[in-house]
């Protein structure tokens, strides 16, 4: 198995996971609108000169980022304690691989929002 066939088949499962999608892009989003909608006219944050929609747009990135990373770790927990590492060894994909993928997904989430 080759490291990108590997990488395209965790992005595939991540992205047929229905409750992964509805927590982290729908739920924030919702939150967003939620919190924002009201306050979308305050200009001056705090007295830093940042509009709060802004500031709060990237407090919620942050956290994301943040959240998408711990769980990857919880992630790779999981695989292993079902023994689906195991079966990995077996195969000629490097461990180094097997890593870089599990990672393609927070650092994609992570890069796709720096403007």
């Amino acid at each position: 198995m080759r490291a990108l066939t590997y990488t395209r088949f965790e992005l595939v499962r991540t992205f047929r996971n229905v409750r992964l999608l509805i927590f982290a892009l729908g739920f924030p989003l919702a939150l967003y609108l939620v919190i924002v909608g009201p306050n979308r006219d305050a200009q001056d944050f705090g007295g830093s000169g940042i509009s709060f929609p802004l500031y709060y747009m990237v407090s919620l990135i942050a956290f994301g980022a943040m959240m998408s990373l711990i769980s990857t770790g919880a992630r790779i927990a999981s695989e292993r304690t079902e023994g689906w590492t195991r079966q990995l060894r077996i195969t000629p994909l490097a461990a180094r691989a097997y890593l870089r993928a599990k990672l393609a997904w927070p650092g994609g989430w992570c890069r796709c929002w720096r403007w």
